[in-house]
């Protein structure tokens, strides 16, 4: 006879399966989650909170957050949003400010969450000094003078046109230089 909870539950995992995390483990992750939505209380939102919370990260790092945080309502900012997800977080975030802020939605930006004992490990954060929030990074101190520094980083992709995320940061076009000097 099939076990049909049990098809089901395989069905269900995609990679490999995470066990119950162990004490003394520290569970990091990473997700390029595809932007948060302008307005808070979202379905994307909570689907990404339990998940987090499901898998016992202390640490989650996330990519293209799409967001120019300077022009979100403070009820709709990051902060207020995760605020009472778990019971300590700490966030460390990055976006684009190379240039005067003109519309919410804005490509790329990199955020590292350190969720409950993690948030009281942290010692310092800090982001990309270009202002363009290509990557952000959060330290940690450990036991006995250990550190951990934890970057969330991306590239853009090369660019497809003129407003492209690539050319805006201002990224060499090597590509092009590579395929004029084989000429």
């Amino acid at each position: 006879m099939i076990d049909q909870r049990r098809i089901c539950q395989e069905e269900e995992t995609f990679g490999d399966s995470l066990p119950k995390k162990e004490s003394n483990i520290l569970r990091i992750g990473f997700m390029n989650i595809g932007g948060f939505s302008l307005q808070k209380n979202k379905h994307k939102e909570e689907i990404l909170r339990k998940n987090v919370t499901a898998v016992e990260f202390d640490v989650f790092g996330m990519t293209e957050l799409n967001t120019d945080w300077r022009l979100v309502n403070e009820s709709s900012s990051l902060y207020s949003r995760t605020r009472g997800w778990w019971e300590h977080l700490h966030i460390c975030h990055s976006f684009n400010t190379s240039s005067p802020p003109v519309y919410q939605q804005q490509w790329g930006g990199t955020a590292i969450f350190s969720i409950n004992k993690a948030a009281h490990r942290v010692h310092e954060k800090g982001y990309d000094d270009s202002s363009l929030g290509r990557w952000c990074w959060t330290q940690y101190k450990g036991r006995n003078g250990h550190t951990l520094r934890i970057v969330s980083a991306y590239r853009p992709n090369f660019p497809n046109g003129p407003m492209s995320v690539y050319t805006q940061h201002g990224l060499p076009c090597w590509r092009e230089e590579i395929t004029d000097a084989q000429e």
